[in-house]
């Protein structure tokens, strides 16, 4: 299951299952159900305290009391003094509870073994008061694992925001799918360890979100056959700058171990010696000047596509190559400098960008160019609308859209791969994933898998320069 749902989309199908004769307390009976065999199976029989809100998320709260009380585990439920509505599902659930209940004032923390967070679910849109406020505090600083229902507390489900406060669960059961809360910063710190549980809900018809995984684009790489040779593979170039040369050696690197048949360095003449002694695959040529680059680039035979920005600098020079490429209307990286170069004056840059170009901003960068408001995802597909190309907007939570088609979150974020050069290598990875033919969604999501993936697989002490290494074994494992 590689759907995400925003909270609207989620209370679609939830209303599509009662059209269909579930009644909603059928689901709630579910959902506790699920998440009471989740808690059985992570847990040892211990006390436990269930945090009940005044929603049907307090609603599953209850059924989750109740079934782990039937299997002999102590529990008490802390819930407001204000009782739902009586014609609601979460004034049943309630009712069906027959063990102790106190109110939050009441809580002593300390005398619990596990915490369950049922306060608030996918409704949220405000921030949390009291009496809510200081049961979350001192939930968090009780030291007691916490397990959610759904979503955290306090977390906005579509945005992964934390809405002033927020339980910061060790465990979060996401009810038939993952929500972007889940994904986005800080939600998915909050979220713990998420496991999704299936309540019996069908499919959304028309899920725009999704969570990268090999499903989504391993259909479109085609591993090397016995017909293949470097030309059928693709040829891709790389515009190195004169002075930061390391970061363009890592992308050519990093393109090459990805499948790309040939890899052309194109610098400038001073440059070229460090360039050719970078290792002894890949093909260098140079342009003494910015006038006769259009030229050099046309004469690389069965170019595919190009690469432009990883330590290049945001100078005049930069803007000039970066408008000559576009204009060739192949399939094109810009990242780093190639970005920065057009701080002051993004619309120099939006208006020539094409389907074929793949960007790859951090937030800063990001924030040069667009000046768009709202969570990550909105900020990523209204970029990809206004500049009519892929988006990569990078970081533990990364966020890939095009123009028009689906957004993908990237779920496996590495906080290793905070160290420099590892950019250069995603988008050394795109770009000899697009000379072989990939689309730009699809080479995008796909080097982002690669890149995280290698970085598990090597852990803590990251290097950019180990990530090629990796790639070959992980190549052979999709």
């Amino acid at each position: 299951m590689f759907e995400v749902l925003l909270a609207e989309q989620m209370r679609h199908i939830e209303s599509a299952a009662v059209a269909e004769g579930q009644s909603i307390e059928h689901l709630m009976e579910t959902a506790g159900e699920v998440i009471a065999q989740e808690v059985l199976r992570l847990f040892k029989s211990c006390s436990v305290i269930v945090l009940a809100g005044p929603g049907n998320n307090g609603g599953d709260g209850f059924v989750v009391a109740r079934k782990l009380e039937e299997k002999g585990w102590p529990v008490i439920v802390a819930c407001s003094k204000t009782i739902p509505s009586k014609e609601g599902a979460a004034f049943k659930a309630r009712s069906q509870w027959k063990g102790t209940l106190i109110d939050y004032q009441d809580i002593h923390f300390k005398d619990f073994a596990l915490i369950i967070d049922g306060l608030f679910g996918i409704g949220l849109s405000k921030h949390i008061d009291d009496p809510y406020k200081t049961v979350v505090q001192k939930a968090n600083q009780s030291g007691i694992p916490i397990l959610a229902i759904d979503i955290p507390s306090g977390i906005h489900s579509d945005s992964g925001e934390e809405l002033g406060y927020a339980i910061k669960a060790h465990y979060t059961i996401a009810l038939q799918t993952l929500k972007p809360c889940h994904l986005l910063l800080p939600g998915k710190i909050h979220s713990g360890t998420t496991i999704v549980k299936d309540i019996g809900l069908r499919p959304f018809p028309t899920p725009t979100l999704f969570v990268n995984a090999p499903e989504l684009w391993k259909k479109h790489y085609h591993k090397p056959n016995l017909t293949d040779n470097k030309y059928t593979r693709g040829h891709g170039v790389i515009v190195g700058g004169a002075h930061l040369t390391g970061a363009a050696r890592l992308s050519m690197l990093a393109a090459r171990r990805v499948g790309a048949g040939l890899i052309t360095l194109l610098c400038p003449p001073e440059a070229q010696i460090i360039y050719s002694l970078a290792s002894l695959g890949h093909l260098t040529q140079t342009y003494e000047d910015v006038s006769i680059f259009s030229e050099k680039l046309n004469s690389i035979t069965n170019l595919k596509g190009v690469l432009i920005g990883p330590g290049s600098p945001p100078t005049q020079d930069t803007r000039t190559l970066v408008h000559k490429i576009l204009k060739l209307k192949m399939p094109t990286v810009l990242d780093a400098g190639a970005l920065t170069a057009f701080a002051e004056n993004p619309d120099e840059l939006l208006r020539e960008l094409h389907e074929n170009v793949v960007l790859t901003p951090h937030e800063g960068e990001f924030k040069r160019l667009f000046s768009i408001s709202g969570n990550k995802i909105q900020r990523t597909s209204e970029a990809a609308k206004t500049a009519q190309c892929t988006i990569l907007l990078k970081g533990a939570d990364t966020v890939i859209a095009t123009a028009y088609g689906p957004v993908i979150i990237e779920s496996q974020g590495v906080p290793w791969l905070a160290t420099g050069g590892t950019g250069d290598i995603l988008s050394g990875l795109i770009l000899g994933l697009l000379v072989q033919g990939l689309k730009p969604l699809e080479a995008a999501a796909m080097a982002n898998w690669i890149l995280n993936q290698c970085a598990h697989s090597i852990g803590v002490g990251l290097l950019a320069e180990d990530i090629p290494l990796q790639i070959p074994k992980l190549l052979a494992s999709i």
